[in-house]
Formats: C-alpha cells, structure tokens, sequence
C-alpha cells in the first residue's frame, strides 16, 4: 500500500503502479502481481509460485520495493 495524497487514480497509475510492476519484474517466482490505483492510493499484491522459498521471495520483494526511487 501506498498513499500518494492529493494524486488522481490516473497519476498513481503512472507514478506507482507502473514503477512497482516494472521492479518486480526482476523477482523469478512470482506468479501474479496485481496493483490497483485509485484517487491518493495504490495497492499491490504479488504472489510467489508454488514451491518458492517464501522468505527469499519477500526478501527479493523487499529488495526491489526499497531501490524504487
């Protein structure tokens, strides 16, 4: 989740939807990644495949989440 106050859903899209999806492209294991915009907000969920080790998986996550700039 995150709060982008005073951004319209089509500027959230763009500023954080779009960066989100584009970083986690670089994560092997994922196997569906959603991100809703909406008017001061952006939500994302990501789903690792079965049989990923989950806690590298967040730790990849993570990792390409923090070096957005």
């Amino acid at each position: 989740r995150v709060e982008f106050p005073g951004a319209g859903a089509e500027r959230v899209e763009d500023a954080v939807c779009r960066r989100i999806e584009a970083a986690l492209e670089r994560v092997d294991q994922v196997r569906e990644l959603r991100c809703e915009a909406r008017e001061n907000l952006a939500t994302a969920r990501v789903e690792s495949a079965e049989g990923t080790d989950v806690n590298r998986f967040l730790a990849d996550v993570r990792a390409e989440i923090d070096a957005i700039d």
